[in-house]
């Protein structure tokens, strides 16, 4: 009698914490606890039987969305010499289904995060679906640029995946498919019949969700150099997101699960946009690694050499000299004159004109700065 007492004290201990895990999931509670450890156990009497409703995340599993996602924001920051990225949303279209292959109490399960609760799709489940779709698309992995996505027997892949979260709404929902003549199926000497009976199977779906993509590449190789950086990040950005929107992600993508919509035309603005930042930012690092060890002259210098227009550089070295000439030490002085020297001579104004001409008397502080003789007059 006593066993049969504490049996059925334990057993009111877990239908208390079942029925307040079920009241306070998504404020103090796990969602995925709740389904994968407690979703057979009936919650206390006054707990009305579960029904199929659409469960909407709290308040609470936003912010950890949020955070989640500041937390790949950090990750950035913190490869960003390494890592060119790229990010783009992706809406479900209708329901995704994920994670069939995790194990789990139910015969289907979308990839819940184990601490958090929240839905999210693993990265190897977004790089296997794209290196999926370029195979079925391409007819073989063995191309340069595929390649360089995921690597070969002799070299590492420079591109990464990460994790993606929902942005920060979702909602999870069980779909109901049915399984008809599981005994034909799983024998091969029973017929099928109208009578058999058939297995209604549950699986959770994430709905009304956007996630975000986020993918590295790196910058120390060649498809980095400006002038293909962006033909290699288009071609990577394009067929991912016709993987996403034609192939599907997840399981059961064949009956219209795991689609979904990318906006395209903002995804290649941003895209562009960001290649040419990256190319300023790599332009401005190599000035600066080239400039640490300049003189303020060696810098205005290398500026005028920059000019394109031929006016607005003459100008520029014109005045560069007639405002340095003067206020220069000795050794800055004679590379000044030498400069300017070698800009006349490569533009044939190395002669003398008229004594009262400004290039008469630009080139005779040349040569006076340089201790050499003027030029013939021809």
């Amino acid at each position: 009698m006593s066993d049969n007492n504490s049996k059925n004290s334990i057993d009111t201990l877990i239908r208390s914490y079942v029925n307040r895990l079920k009241k306070n999931v998504g404020q103090d509670g796990n969602y995925k606890l709740l389904r994968d450890k407690f979703k057979n156990i009936k919650a206390a009497k006054n707990i009305d039987e579960e029904k199929n409703v659409k469960y909407t995340a709290s308040k609470k599993e936003q912010e950890l969305c949020r955070k989640a996602n500041e937390n790949i924001e950090s990750i950035k920051g913190s490869l960003w010499e390494r890592y060119f990225w790229i990010n783009f949303e992706c809406e479900v279209n209708d329901k995704m289904v994920i994670g069939l292959g995790e194990p789990s109490v139910h015969e289907a399960n979308i990839t819940l995060h184990n601490i958090y609760g929240i839905p999210f799709i693993p990265a190897q489940a977004i790089k296997g679906t794209f290196r999926n779709y370029l195979e079925q698309e391409i007819g073989s992995l063995d191309n340069d640029k595929v390649k360089r996505i995921f690597g070969d027997e002799t070299n590492q892949g420079k591109v990464i995946f990460l994790d993606a979260f929902p942005e920060q709404k979702y909602a999870i929902q069980d779909d109901i498919i049915a399984k008809h003549h599981a005994d034909y199926y799983s024998d091969k000497c029973k017929f099928p019949l109208d009578t058999d009976k058939v297995d209604l199977v549950k699986f959770p779906v994430v709905k009304e969700a956007k996630f975000k993509i986020t993918i590295g590449i790196e910058r120390n190789i060649d498809i980095m150099k400006r002038e293909c950086s962006y033909e290699f990040a288009y071609f990577l950005v394009k067929n991912l997101s016709d993987a996403l929107e034609l192939q599907g992600l997840g399981a059961k993508t064949s009956v219209g699960y795991g689609y979904f919509n990318v906006g395209r035309v903002e995804l290649e603005n941003t895209l562009r946009k960001d290649i040419e930042m990256l190319a300023k930012l790599e332009e401005k690092k190599k000035i600066d690694k080239l400039m640490k060890g300049m003189t303020e002259l060696e810098k205005d210098i290398y500026y005028i050499e920059k000019i394109n227009g031929k006016l607005e550089k003459n100008q520029a070295i014109m005045e560069l000299f007639n405002q340095n000439i003067d206020i220069l030490g000795d050794e800055e002085r004679k590379k000044l004159a030498k400069y300017l020297m070698k800009y006349l001579k490569d533009n044939n104004k190395w002669k003398c004109g008229k004594k009262v001409n400004k290039d008469y008397k630009r080139i005779e502080k040349v040569c006076n700065v340089l201790e050499i003789d003027l030029p013939t007059e021809k």
